[in-house]
Parts: structure tokens; sequence; C-alpha cells
């Protein structure tokens, strides 16, 4: 036969891991599943012996065996976990959570005071005047418009209570880094642009 290069390394692999597992002694069982006799290495079995497992025939026999009945799982509740229960302040761990994520060391808050401001909010956009909804990690509010974003009022400061204010996520998305003052500003624009257009009577003063 003529081989490439590669097809002839690999070919001699393949031959000679075949020629080293038929040199390997074997040794007749009988299935601890469906009672069948086969045959299976030595060693394997030796293994097997001194780590306590029983013998198959093949995966599915394993399987089979090894499948934990649900009245025999483990009874663990994960609500009992370190942080897994839900309090008060649940609504903003996720809000926490996203501050972490910017890596930033000058998260100056606490829940209380992140609370306090949401309160003080009365969960209004201040920009839309859109009643909000607080974001939680597994649900979100189907209408990203409603869905409370936290915002730092001066991106240049560090996340501190007199610093810090909810607003719609699609406001947040637009301000980006500006300054509250520049994106009131673009906002006028808009609204005057629409008023032009017929679609508002009164222009944002």
């Amino acid at each position: 036969m003529r081989f490439g290069n590669l097809n002839y390394f690999t070919y001699i692999c393949s031959k000679s891991q075949f020629m080293k597992k038929e040199k390997r002694k074997q040794i007749t069982l009988v299935c601890c599943k469906c009672k069948k006799s086969y045959k299976k290495d030595l060693s394997e079995y030796v293994r097997n012996q001194r780590l306590g497992r029983q013998n198959y025939c093949s995966l599915s026999c394993t399987g089979d065996i090894n499948k934990i009945p649900l009245d025999k799982r483990s009874k663990y509740d994960i609500s009992q976990h370190s942080n897994n229960q839900i309090d008060k302040y649940t609504k903003f761990r996720f809000y926490f959570k996203v501050m972490g994520n910017d890596n930033r060391k000058d998260c100056n808050i606490t829940y209380e005071e992140l609370e306090e401001v949401w309160n003080n909010q009365k969960g209004i956009c201040p920009y839309s005047n859109i009643s909000l909804t607080l974001s939680t990690h597994t649900s979100k509010d189907s209408l990203f418009y409603r869905r409370a974003s936290i915002d730092r009022i001066d991106s240049s400061l560090p996340y501190t209570k007199d610093n810090v204010e909810f607003v719609s996520l699609a406001i947040n998305l637009m301000k980006n880094k500006y300054s509250k003052k520049d994106t009131l500003n673009f906002i006028k624009l808009i609204q005057n642009q629409q008023v032009e257009e017929g679609m508002y009577d009164i222009p944002c003063s």
C-alpha cells in the first residue's frame, strides 16, 4: 500500500495502539446488569475491584444501573444557601452586580442608600417621567424602556448616593457617558423636531 506521509504516520500509530490492546491480558466476566458473559481487560477489572466498582459489559448497562431515582436524590434546598434568601434588598442586588461588572472600585453606596434613591424618585424616570420597574437576575420587563437602569449623574464621579439615579434603560443607552445637561438638551431637540413635524403641539421649553 502507498501512503502519504501523514496517512502513513496515522496508520502506524493506530496499528501500534491496536497491537498494544491485543497484548493486554483479558478476563471473562458476567455483566452485573444483563448477566451476559463478556471479556474485559484484566487491568481494568483490577482497578474496578480496588475502587469498589462493579463491572458492566457496556455503557448502556452502566447508565441503567447508575441512574439515581428521584426519591433517592439529594434533598438539599439551594434556597438555604448563603446570600440566596429573598429579603427587602433582593430587588437591588441586580444593580450592585451591574456596578461591579464595570470593574470599578469607586462604588461607595449601600443597599439602604440605593433603596432610598429609588423611593425618593417614586420609581419615576427623571428624564422621561416613565414609571419604571426594577430588573432582577432572572426576569426583566418586556418593555425595555420601562426597565430601570442605574446611572451616574456625573460619569466622572464615583457611584454614591448623591451621584446615582434610576433612569429608563433606553435613556441610559442614549446618554452613554454624556452629562445629564447634554442628554436633556438632546431630548429637547428631538421633541422640538417632532413638534415641527406635527407629532406634538407644545414645544419643549
